[in-house]
């Protein structure tokens, strides 16, 4: 009973998101709910399961909190603004080094993890670079969406969080195990915009040396920094710790990005009142991923705790095939940019993931493992969904439509997604 309502439930999830006539969080809180009581349990078993849930979560939620918070301020005083103008200022009259900067820029404007806010700038601001020099507007989209790809496998950005959330992984552990990989990803990103420039400029893409010139003024106007350069470069050094700390395990994540943005608070805004309106600001922004995230936490407190999760395993394990099962973070790691264009990260996180999890630990493979392969196939494909709004918002200001997106960029999101997994479980970070 309780193995089929467990069934019912992610498929039910599923269905809902896909349409996305539901908010996330209603639906990751009254669903598993109602399953629950199906299943026969009471209200006080019901509070226990969430409360365990929540307790499960708190950690990756105080991190995304922190983090999103952080990498704003940072941006509101123009430490990002001042990188990505000088980026601009010495970027040569080649499409290469065009692609090569706007990946830059991308990943710059990635740091806080949000998909929106990096189209919202990187595409305004290089378009009509790529308009002037006749590069292709879905090569721009292609490169802004692997480069923010790259980016999306830190633990402060949504995969790495919800999954933790979902399976119960601690995000700093997984980006650690996942460094060498995003390192060869960064390779293979260079070697794509190398490849992608070769491809536009038998396309006719270029400008004249003059042509050049005159574009190049365009970015001459001043960074707009609101704070002196003691101060930034303050902020630069705090930021490089920041990413040490955690890379070094010096203290869970969530306690450097606590300490890094009291900091950054004191340090760039004087008075309770400047800082307060700081946090006041982007607050908006942190609140609906935390809220999410305590979302996700009763869905796995209830699916966990009710016996849901042994039950879809263990049926799962009765049908697989026994030489399937040792591979299966392997195949589930090819196929997972798929299952994020069709499904949406969401659905895929924190409706396949904990069931996926129970199956693979069977064979003796790790959740960790799970959560790499994972990781890499739906960062890839973030930028490539079809139910995602995201997308959605790139194409209108690329002014591309969805088909022609899948058609340029699928076959090259494909063959990263194989390269990498391919270097993942070659670096042991999932088995084969």
């Amino acid at each position: 009973m309780v193995t089929i309502i467990g069934f019912l439930l992610i498929a039910a999830l599923v269905v809902i998101l896909l349409r996305g006539k539901i908010a996330l969080s209603p639906v990751l809180i009254m669903l598993p709910i109602a399953a629950a009581l199906i299943c026969g349990f009471g209200f006080g078993d019901i509070a226990g399961f969430i409360a365990k849930g929540l307790q499960s979560v708190l950690s990756v939620v105080v991190l995304f909190a922190f983090a999103i918070i952080y990498f704003n301020v940072l941006n509101d005083v123009g430490m990002f603004d001042l990188f990505i103008k000088r980026m601009m200022k010495v970027m040569g009259n080649r499409v290469e080094i065009v692609l090569l900067v706007t990946a830059v820029v991308a990943a710059i404007a990635h740091l806080d993890g949000s998909g929106a806010t990096t189209m919202a700038i990187t595409i305004p601001l290089m378009l009509p670079v790529f308009k002037k020099m006749k590069i292709s507007p879905t090569a721009l989209l292609l490169i802004i969406s692997m480069s923010s790809a790259m980016l999306n496998m830190n633990p402060w950005c949504p995969p790495a969080m919800t999954l933790g959330a979902s399976i119960g992984i601690d995000p700093q552990a997984v980006w650690r195990t996942l460094i060498p990989v995003q390192l060869v990803g960064v390779v293979l990103l260079v070697g794509l915009c190398f490849i992608i420039g070769k491809q536009e400029r038998s396309r006719g893409a270029g400008i004249s040396g003059a042509e050049f010139e005159e574009l190049k003024k365009t970015f001459d106007q001043p960074s707009p920094v609101t704070v002196s350069k003691p101060v930034l470069i303050f902020d630069i050094v705090l930021t490089v710790v920041l990413i040490a700390a955690m890379l070094l395990a010096w203290a869970p994540a969530y306690v450097c990005f606590m300490v890094a943005l009291s900091i950054a608070l004191v340090v760039n805004f004087r008075g309770s009142r400047a800082q307060t309106d700081a946090l006041r600001r982007h607050g908006g922004t942190a609140i609906n991923m935390v809220l999410i995230m305590m979302s996700i936490g009763v869905l796995t407190g209830i699916i966990q705790h009710t016996g849901m999760i042994d039950g879809m395993a263990t049926a799962i394990l009765s049908i697989l095939p026994e030489s399937l099962g040792s591979h299966l973070v392997f195949i589930v790691s090819l196929i997972s940019p798929l299952l994020g264009i069709a499904l949406g990260n969401a659905a895929t996180h924190t409706a396949m993931a904990p069931v996926l999890a129970g199956v693979v630990v069977q064979y003796g493979s790790t959740a960790g493992q799970l959560a790499v392969g994972l990781i890499i196939g739906t960062s890839l494909a973030a930028n490539l969904s079809l139910v995602g709004a995201g997308p959605y918002l790139a194409l209108g200001l690329a002014d591309v439509e969805m088909g022609q997106h899948l058609k340029y960029s699928f076959k090259w999101m494909m063959l990263m997604n194989l390269l990498m997994v391919i270097a993942a479980a070659l670096l042991g970070a999932i088995s084969f």
